[in-house]
């Protein structure tokens, strides 16, 4: 195996909750590396019908929702059963105070955290067309009518939260002499 220099390192990986997903993908990827991850995820909701057309093999969309209603224990069972050291907590990226949360508790179980991977996403199929029955669906999932609301929960998780992680990262960084 190729010595990248990252083993001994904590990293932190958001959205690490689907086991197929890219966040799982990265974090056993580093741990494999020596690196010790510490994982954020956001259960989000999925109907029983999306559960239920999971379960018999539907792919696509019912997948990927019903993937994304879980924790993230199945990801941190997999990862320790290789060897490797992770953590991971729920927490909602929305909440402008979650990035010092997760270098807190981060930096509480492994030491200072040099990568940061900003993986979580927050998505919900809208459009501009108005909400009604029988309106389109993605993958059985009903499209929602475009909202102030839905376009905020985007930014805030897909935009903010990224910055403001990247910012506690470099903050923490220069406080610590580097």
């Amino acid at each position: 195996m190729i010595d990248t220099g990252l083993k001994g390192k904590t990293a932190i990986v958001t959205g690490i909750n689907n086991p197929s997903g890219i966040g799982a993908a990265i974090a056993g990827a580093l741990a494999a590396q020596g690196v010790a991850v510490f994982g954020t995820f956001l259960r989000q909701p999925a109907s029983d019908d999306v559960l239920r057309e999971a379960a018999f093999g539907v792919g696509g969309e019912a997948l990927y929702r019903a993937l994304s209603a879980r924790d993230a224990t199945e990801v941190v069972s997999a990862i320790r059963a290789t060897g490797g050291r992770i953590e991971a907590i729920e927490i909602d990226l929305a909440d402008p105070a979650a990035a010092a949360t997760i270098f807190d508790r981060a930096e509480a179980a492994f030491g200072p955290a040099k990568i940061l991977i900003n993986n979580a996403a927050y998505s919900i199929p809208d459009s501009f067309l108005p909400d009604a029955a029988g309106a389109p669906s993605a993958g059985g999932i009903p499209i929602a009518e475009f909202g102030v609301g839905g376009h905020d929960r985007h930014f805030q998780v897909n935009v903010r939260a990224a910055m403001l992680l990247m910012r506690e990262l470099f903050r923490r960084h220069i406080d610590r002499g580097g």
